[in-house]
């Protein structure tokens, strides 16, 4: 099973990206290596110059360079823990003085490795004494470097020292890092729990080491395939693959299709990266289009609602112009059918008159040639045929076709056809009226009048006839003064109310309240005395 990244999170050591200080760090390939959690014992193969060696190296540099208090070379996540120890066994040390071979200088650095790992630990008071945040409960014996492991001898008897020396620092407690070209410790780590497998990769076309370590697989030795790649005789390969046994040739051929799944594998992640990195970029400009796009439509919403207003605005004055004519036209015809009818009346009576030989004009009135009266407008003194009375008119609606008229104490709303201009003064006599099909009833005293009236959030076309209303209300409730609510906003509500106040007989004086009780957003209008 391949560690996930998700692995690694918890790991004492952890270096993301890490690179040899040495090493020129515009062109070095970084490595990514981690230890603990799953595994502490990290088994790296390949081919020679593959980049095996460079990853050891890295490993322990930026480990002392830690302990040492300097920043390493890598990217974040990373974290090492504080060693006890650090022990490495690196290059070929073999001394003809010393008679030395290359498994002797190897071999001897084990041996002294394993027993100062034996030897009495760090006591627990030092690290008690000098113990961060980074330092577990339990902090790690050592860190392990070993390259070519067991190498240098029979590779039978190599591989079983090797596999002796890992199984004994596991059993140590230690982290570490060996490199080896021995098949068998492959599998040895495939199948050891706390070791883990790793491998530097190789380009066969190229015959070029990409020098990136990959953790979960095993290396191949690629050897056949090089050889292939330099001319030597495909008989001679055929030869030599048909040396290999059956179990270590299917082994190659797994680790083949496996490194040829992970790269297909790796290659759909990226591509799979890309897309959402498409597809998130596209997602922003969708989302400042829709919104753009909300934003046009409710502008031109607000556009197209504006204009309609105004051209419903404009054929309301269209229309209270042609009622305004229509009933001009109405009273001139009326009044042109009564003075003919007098005038005839007029005339039967001069007649009788004058047969009777009676003064002239004594009993009948000199009958004028009839003008066009004017229309009806506030101030002007009727009579109100329903009722019999006469009385004031206060004001007009010229769309209702009504007037409110004040009859003593008490105002009553009546229809214009209604009305009969009076002169003012005593009523000299009284005709008589048949009452209208229509009947009226005069308003109660209200029962309970608020002195405040809210009118914020209305239309300007709304103020006027509820405002009048609300003030026929108040006059009759016997209140002396009452408070106007209408805003501040743009004051086109304000000047709308003032100029309904301006004229009102019930208004004797207002003004705008005081700068705690609302100021110009609210009037205080005084009403008549009852």
């Amino acid at each position: 099973r391949l560690p996930t990244p998700d692995s690694r999170l918890p790991t004492p050591l952890l270096l993301t990206e890490a690179r040899h200080p040495l090493l020129d760090q515009t062109t070095v390939v970084p490595t990514t290596i981690w230890l603990g959690g799953e595994f502490r014992l990290l088994l790296i193969t390949g081919p020679n110059t593959g980049g095996k060696t460079v990853a050891l190296k890295t490993t322990g540099l930026l480990a002392l360079m830690a302990q040492a208090g300097l920043q390493i070379p890598a990217s974040a996540p990373s974290r090492l823990p504080v060693f006890g120890h650090i022990f490495a066994d690196i290059g070929d040390e073999q001394s003809i003085e010393q008679s030395l071979s290359t498994f002797s200088s190897h071999m001897s650095n084990i041996i002294r490795v394993l027993k100062a790992l034996e030897e009495e630990p760090i006591p627990e008071e030092v690290w008690a004494a000098d113990r961060y945040d980074l330092l577990s409960d339990a902090p790690p014996l050592g860190l392990v470097l070993f390259d070519e492991l067991g190498a240098g001898t029979d590779p039978v008897e190599g591989a079983a020292l090797a596999r002796s020396v890992i199984e004994r620092l596991l059993e140590l407690g230690v982290y570490g890092v060996a490199t080896t070209h021995y098949a068998e410790l492959k599998a040895f780590a495939y199948n050891t729990s706390g070791v883990q497998n790793a491998s530097v990769e190789f380009d066969v076309e190229t015959l070029a080491p990409t020098y990136r370590l990959s953790i979960g697989l095993p290396g191949r030795s690629n050897a056949l395939a090089i050889a292939t790649r330099l001319g030597l005789s495909k008989a001679l390969v055929e030869r030599a693959r048909g040396t290999i046994t059956r179990e270590d040739a299917q082994i190659e051929d797994l680790l083949a299709g496996i490194h040829k799944e992970r790269e297909s594998a790796e290659a759909a992640i990226r591509r799979a990266e890309e897309l959402r990195a498409d597809a998130e970029k596209y997602r922003d400009r969708l989302a400042a289009e829709m919104r753009e796009f909300e934003d046009r439509r409710e502008a031109e919403a607000e556009a197209a609602r504006q204009e309609l207003e105004d051209e419903l605005r404009e054929v309301r004055g269209q229309l209270k112009r042609l009622r305004e004519e229509f009933r001009s036209v109405s009273l001139s015809r009326q009044w042109l059918e009564e003075a003919e009818q007098r005038f005839a009346e007029a005339s039967v009576k001069a007649k009788d008159v004058a047969a009777r030989q009676l003064k002239p004009r004594a009993s009948a009135p000199a009958v004028a040639t009839p003008t066009a009266p004017r229309p009806l407008q506030p101030g002007d003194t009727v009579m109100v045929r329903s009722v019999g009375l006469k009385g004031e008119i206060v004001s007009i609606d010229e769309q209702d076709g009504s007037a409110a008229v004040q009859v003593g104490g008490f105002r009553m709303t009546v229809d214009l056809r209604e009305l009969k201009r009076e002169k003012a003064g005593p009523d000299t006599g009284r005709r008589d009226y048949s009452p209208a099909a229509r009947s009226v009833s005069l308003p109660p005293t209200p029962a309970d009048v608020s002195m405040t009236f809210d009118m914020r959030g209305w239309r300007a076309s709304e103020v006027s006839d509820k405002l009048d209303r609300y003030l026929n209300d108040a006059y009759l409730a016997g209140l002396r003064q009452v408070r106007l609510l209408h805003g501040k906003g743009t004051g086109a509500l304000r000047q709308v109310v003032r100029e309904t106040l301006q004229g009102h007989p019930l208004i004797t004086t207002f003004t705008s309240a005081a700068g705690r009780d609302g100021g110009d957003g609210v009037t205080v209008a005084t009403l008549v005395e009852r």
